[in-house]
């Protein structure tokens, strides 16, 4: 694991570890490498210091309510995470979301900032990640180092997210994890006249969108999110902003244009 101080980068070396099935990680420490296409060289506290060095700071990941019986929502700064590895004598960089596939829409995921929740501190002072194996979580881990704003249960039936094999380098490859602070972008939305919702060309659920603008707030406190409205119901656009109201969107984040 190094650090490139001029572009603010960490660099984790990895290694393929598994290349289909449903995944509960991207990334992995020793342990949970059934579930994980990578698995981390470098200990997690490495990692989670680096990062700390290039400005990045922790939050908390998902923590069980057991009167609500769910995750909340975790909190830490924003992250993008790049994967580059050799093959046929080149250099390949891609981010992370196209190693994964949706399993209800087969489709990568739609590619948002992920959080560096920070793992949690076992008795002895040692990071739980380096305990139990958890890393870059892709459902609800109490101990992610790293996962996503979004809630996806760690249950088996409800696991939600594949790896995309024809993507991915054979087992034993050689990956560089790469993560940087998240920068922002611009996101093109719509409803159309089904009142079906749409972000960059692709449906989406409700939540989706309210999870992006949600995201697009933490990295620009003035972002607004326009949302094109393409025939439909004033009934539908009503019912979305209501969903993104109750997703605790405020009013300001977003307003709708056209008709």
């Amino acid at each position: 694991m190094w650090i490139d101080w001029t572009r603010r980068e960490v660099h984790v070396q990895t290694r393929v570890v598994l290349r289909s099935g449903a995944l509960e990680f991207l990334a992995c420490w020793p342990g949970k490498e059934h579930e994980s296409i990578l698995r981390c060289e470098a200990a997690a506290v490495y990692v989670y210091m680096a990062l700390g060095l290039i400005g990045v700071l922790p939050g908390h990941p998902p923590i069980w309510d057991p009167q609500t019986e769910t995750y909340g929502d975790p909190t830490g700064d924003l992250i993008e995470i790049a994967l580059q590895w050799q093959a046929d004598a080149q250099t390949h960089l891609t981010d992370a979301y196209t190693w994964l596939r949706e399993l209800e829409y087969d489709r990568p995921p739609i590619a948002r900032p992920w959080v560096f929740a920070g793992s949690q501190r076992r008795t002895a002072g040692a990071l739980a990640s380096d305990v139990s194996g958890v890393g870059v979580a892709l459902v609800d881990f109490p101990e992610s180092l790293i996962c996503l704003s979004r809630r996806y249960s760690s249950q088996s039936t409800g696991l939600w997210v594949t790896a995309h094999t024809r993507a991915i380098p054979p087992v034993g490859t050689p990956v560089r994890m790469i993560l940087r602070p998240a920068s922002t972008r611009v996101w093109r939305a719509e409803i159309d006249f089904r009142g079906d919702v749409w972000l960059d060309g692709r449906w989406c659920a409700p939540a989706d969108l309210a999870d992006v603008i949600t995201l697009a707030r933490r990295l620009d406190r003035a972002h607004c999110q326009e949302i094109r409205v393409r025939g439909a119901l004033r009934s539908d656009v009503a019912r979305l902003r209501e969903a993104l109201q109750s997703a605790s969107v405020p009013d300001a984040a977003f307003h709708f244009v056209g008709r």
